[in-house]
């Protein structure tokens, strides 16, 4: 099993929206549909959701619900929620990172009768001995006896199926922000969930949440 993973937004006072994105699906599959993406929007390079248009976006999903196999889920920690607010001040951003990542992959590995396990996520953002120990905590909390989970971090601008989970984060990203097109691309993105291959969860940080906020329903 193969999961790639990359975020959108972070914890800076520049953004209202901290979200991770992890998407179940194999290399050479991935590979294929950014491949056709290409050849349908005449893009060339590494491609980046946040440079997508309506247009780019709407192809790029078309051809992700015909990936039968492809599953994906996005976490997100939010200022207008408390729980979103309170983790974005109180927490490094690079450790509010580590959470999104486990909490975005267990949907798709902690109940996967998989038993090996690769996770992907985008090495670009953050200090290696920082990511290494993210890791570290993200292979802890997904392997168990029967499972064994290895994470590598990778370079976008080379590795299709980062270049899918950053479409995917920078998209709910966008449903999520005060302009224009978070209608838009919500709409994109309700086919993809309705087919059950997207799901979107606020964070919840089970072991983390101060006891004056109350748990997420």
């Amino acid at each position: 099993m193969q999961v790639f993973c990359d975020e959108s937004g972070g914890s800076d006072a520049a953004n209202t929206s901290f979200v991770l994105a992890a998407v179940s699906i194999g290399s050479t599959e991935a590979g294929r549909l950014m491949k056709s993406f290409r050849k349908a929007t005449g893009l060339l390079g590494e491609i980046k959701g946040h440079r997508l248009d309506i247009r780019q976006r709407k192809i790029f999903f078309d051809l992700l619900c015909k990936e039968r196999h492809a599953q994906s889920a996005a976490v997100a920690a939010n200022r207008w929620q408390a729980l979103g607010l309170w983790a974005m001040g109180a927490l490094p951003e690079v450790d509010l990172y580590g959470h999104l990542l486990i909490e975005a992959c267990w949907p798709l590995v902690g109940h996967s009768l998989a038993r090996r396990v690769t996770i992907t996520p985008d090495g670009g953002r953050y200090k290696k001995a920082h990511l290494a120990s993210v890791g570290e905590r993200l292979a802890k909390a997904l392997q168990n006896d029967d499972r064994r989970v290895d994470v590598g971090f990778g370079d976008s601008a080379h590795v299709a199926g980062l270049q899918i989970a950053d479409i995917l984060a920078n998209s709910v990203f966008q449903t999520l922000g005060p302009g224009p097109m978070a209608g838009l691309v919500n709409r994109l993105l309700l086919p993809v969930i309705d087919a059950g291959r997207l799901t979107i969860e606020p964070i919840r940080l089970t072991e983390l949440r101060p006891p004056w906020i109350p748990p997420s329903p």
